[in-house]
């Protein structure tokens, strides 16, 4: 996830060496879908059933914090095949 986000900063950087390189704090919700690598109809499920937090910040919409995603993503599940192998 987070590797999808810093790569958004590190293009600006090669375009603009001087300028410091500055994660962002808030996600729109495409933003935030395309870091998880699940559709906007996930992302509202989620966010709907509490799974995912979202921030309303002014007339903007819903965003999405960083540090909530990482934690969403730390307390997932592991995946794990049954009958590979």
């Amino acid at each position: 996830m987070s590797t999808a986000m810093e790569g958004h900063s590190q293009a600006e950087n090669w375009k603009n060496p001087d300028r410091p390189s500055i994660s962002p704090l808030l996600l729109t919700p495409r933003e935030t879908a395309k870091a998880l690598r699940i559709s906007e109809r996930t992302l509202y499920t989620l966010t709907k059933a509490g799974k995912i937090r979202a921030v309303r910040i002014g007339s903007q919409g819903k965003r999405y914090r960083v540090q909530d995603l990482q934690e969403f993503v730390q307390a997932a599940q592991p995946f794990v095949a049954v009958g590979e192998g």
